[in-house]
């Protein structure tokens, strides 16, 4: 995704069913941003963009320069939403690294919540992610800032290997079968079985951190935890 030079603050929302609209955009007042990329859930994403559009609109009165980018996704998958915002604030920092990341975490989808975080966790750049509560003495809503742990900046390592199995559905029948697609990319010898050795070991990496789960047995099957069931 091309973004202008200028661009400094990018915002990450989420819109789901049961979440308000307005709620999507009410950090802006806080962390004012040129970009605003709105996830949406693709049961309802044509009538949900239609009313965000209005919203916007009037939103542009204040802000005229604010772009918003529409993503229809199945907020329910976890990795889904992942690798989306991973691989779009990869190309914006790619562009510009001196651009600042905010995420609105506060829809009460907690999965696509949690995917957004993580995927900001992996890079290594200015990034904030907040919800926010009603009910403060003044009548406005409280934003709370959330942590974002640095430990999941090791993923980056093995982003190639997620990948793998989240594109043959969350599970494959062994690991080498994950070195066969990505060995050459994670290791820098030539040999197969280094390879395998090496992937296994991250594989394992893992799933200390429950992010993969591996079988008991010769063939080792690997699944990918967090993927939705057919």
């Amino acid at each position: 995704m091309k973004t202008s030079s200028n661009l400094k603050h990018v915002h990450f929302a989420i819109l789901d069913e049961n979440d308000r609209i307005a709620d999507a955009f009410i950090g802006l007042r806080r962390y004012p941003s040129g970009l605003f990329i709105l996830f949406i859930t693709s049961n309802l994403y044509h009538a949900l963009k239609e009313k965000v559009e209005s919203a916007v609109s009037s939103l542009k009165i204040l802000k005229p320069d604010l772009q918003v980018k529409y993503l229809k996704n199945n907020l329910n998958d976890y990795w889904g939403v992942f690798f989306k915002v991973q691989k779009l604030a990869t190309r914006i920092v790619e562009n510009d690294k001196n651009v600042n990341f905010y995420a609105n975490i506060s829809t009460q989808n907690r999965i696509a919540a949690m995917a957004v975080r993580d995927a900001l966790a992996t890079l290594r750049t200015r990034s904030i992610c907040y919800y926010f509560k009603r009910g403060s003495e003044d009548g406005m809503p409280e934003i709370i800032e959330v942590p974002i742990p640095p430990s999941h900046r090791d993923i980056t390592k093995v982003l190639p290997i997620l990948r793998t199995l989240y594109e043959k559905g969350g599970k494959v029948n062994s690991i080498e079968e994950i070195a066969r697609e990505v060995g050459g990319i994670l290791s820098r010898s030539e040999n197969f079985d280094s390879q395998a050795r090496l992937v296994e070991y991250y594989v394992k990496k893992l799933e200390v951190y429950a992010i993969v789960r591996i079988a008991s047995g010769k063939r080792k099957e690997v699944k990918l935890t967090g993927v939705p069931f057919p």
